[in-house]
């Protein structure tokens, strides 16, 4: 696969998830009102008022004026009365999860503060957790994730979620997400060279040339997408290989010729993979699919030719022969396992395979991997 047609399709997929099925709309005198155009803003004024945008003019509600309102995009905003420093005030909370707990998020002049509805009771929940933790206590299937929780959107609403699907809920390793990850990594890479399909170099045409391996040494940055076992895996590496390749043959005088390749290249690989991860709490498996892009700094290519003749030996030697090309994109395909050390560091395993092509008249790579990380 191309690696500017992996991207291409990894990023239509994020995009194709973003939809918009929903319409704006007031609750006022707990009537409904549907079909209007509502004027979006920054979280800070959605939590203060709202704008209904007419042919001719535009009405602005606030918290007294409308009990609920909603966006196209599926934000909605409840009115309820908070406490803020010494004074009870009436604002817009973004509902975020609605069901038997809710979870709403307000958004004030130097303020961001979340709230769990239960009971009808609007408890404030604190940045270290400890609120949240007792308000779920009851449901041991996420005691954990909880512990491990962000103050952040995605984070809060995904626990309350679960909680609410408290009774149907798998054990609690199936829901211990994966954090961002940032970290260093080496290995040995073996790497064969494979002549392309209009490899035109005459006296290696017939040739095969010996593996080769190295040492490689890169970081990573492992971006998951919060609680569906996916990442997008991002790193650079570089190794160090040297080929070389013989054949024996009869040149047009009917003299023995020996030939020789000799090819050495540095170079710095920068891989894109989507990896997929079996979510448990401290062993992880995961397998892995992207592209890779590799561009060869350093490479030069010398082929020799050993004429014999009258038991006289002649060298003839050509230098900057273009083999490989500078720049080669690819794919790969993988496997390994993550290792939870601590709440902050983790260590992998992994085998890995990278299929590297160049232009049509040079060589190709293959090459595989064992690598081992540990993450910051």
């Amino acid at each position: 696969m191309d690696c500017r047609k992996f991207i291409i399709i990894l990023l239509l997929n994020l995009v194709s998830s973003i939809t918009y099925s929903q319409i704006d709309y007031i609750v006022e005198d707990s009537i409904k009102s549907q079909g209007i155009t509502l004027r979006m803003g920054a979280d800070s004024e959605n939590s203060e008022y709202v704008i209904k945008v007419l042919s001719k003019e535009e009405v602005k509600y606030y918290p007294e004026d409308i009990e609920e309102y909603g966006f196209r995009d599926g934000r909605v905003y409840v009115s309820r009365k908070i406490d803020l420093s010494t004074i009870s005030k009436q604002v817009f909370l973004e509902r975020l999860v609605d069901g038997e707990v809710k979870l709403y998020y307000y958004r004030g002049s130097g303020v961001k503060q979340y709230y769990i509805e239960r009971d009808t009771s609007l408890i404030a929940l604190d940045k270290e957790g400890v609120v949240l933790q007792q308000l779920v206590n009851d449901c041991p299937n996420i005691t954990d994730i909880v512990k491990s929780a962000k103050y952040q959107k995605r984070w809060l609403a995904k626990i309350v979620k679960l909680y609410n699907n408290c009774n149907s809920l798998k054990p609690a390793n199936s829901y211990n997400p994966k954090q961002k990850e940032f970290g260093i990594y080496g290995g040995i890479s073996t790497t064969n060279l494979k002549r392309s399909s209009g490899f035109s170099n005459a006296f290696l045409r017939d040739a095969t040339f010996s593996s080769s391996s190295s040492f490689t040494l890169g970081l990573f940055y492992d971006i998951p997408f919060l609680w569906s076992g996916f990442s997008l895996n991002l790193g650079t590496n570089i190794s160090k290989f040297g080929f070389n390749a013989s054949k024996s043959t009869i040149n047009e005088y009917l003299y023995p010729v020996d030939i020789e390749a000799v090819v050495n290249i540095t170079t710095i690989e920068a891989p894109i993979i989507l990896q997929y991860s079996f979510l448990r709490k401290n062993f992880r498996p995961y397998l892995n699919i992207g592209c890779d892009i590799a561009y060869n700094v350093k490479m030069n290519g010398e082929i020799y030719q050993k004429v014999r003749r009258d038991n006289i030996i002649n060298t003839v030697r050509s230098t900057d022969e273009k083999l490989l090309s500078k720049t080669m994109t690819g794919y790969l395909f993988g496997a390994g396992f993550n290792y939870k050390v601590n709440a902050k560091n983790t260590i992998f395993g992994e085998a890995r395979i990278t299929e590297l092509f160049g232009s049509n008249d040079t060589l190709n790579r293959s090459q595989f991997s064992v690598l081992m990380g540990f993450s910051f």
